[in-house]
């Protein structure tokens, strides 16, 4: 008799847990989401990437070739990709070391980032 009730009991503690669980269920919160997102790694690859066009040109002609190229080339693979990117030049060109202002933004269904920053770091 008392191993039937070991066994009955084990089942009601079960039965209560998975009952617990079910109620409780509604309470988590999702927060995978945020690793679903992709836009602030690409923002910030955009950064790096026109900083690295800056530092590997030569000359003057080379760098503006080079900055327009990237531009045309990143907001089109980003317009395929369903993303809108925009990367506005706010000073005039000039070679490493002097600084250069760009203001980028991309914008999604989900987030709009927008951020100026003066390259190369």
């Amino acid at each position: 008799m008392r191993g039937q009730w070991y066994i009955i009991s084990a089942i009601i503690v079960a039965g209560a847990l998975v009952a617990i669980s079910i109620i409780f269920r509604s309470y988590v919160y999702d927060y995978s989401y945020i690793i679903r997102m992709q836009e602030d790694f690409l923002f910030r690859n955009v950064e790096q990437e026109l900083e690295k066009t800056i530092l590997y040109s030569r000359s003057y002609e080379e760098l503006e070739y080079n900055i327009k190229h990237f531009i045309m080339f990143s907001q089109r693979r980003f317009s395929e990709l369903g993303y809108s990117l925009r990367i506005v030049n706010e000073t005039s060109l000039a070679l490493p070391p002097a600084k250069i202002r760009f203001r980028i933004d991309l914008i999604s269904e989900r987030v709009n980032i927008t951020k100026v920053v003066d390259l190369p770091r």
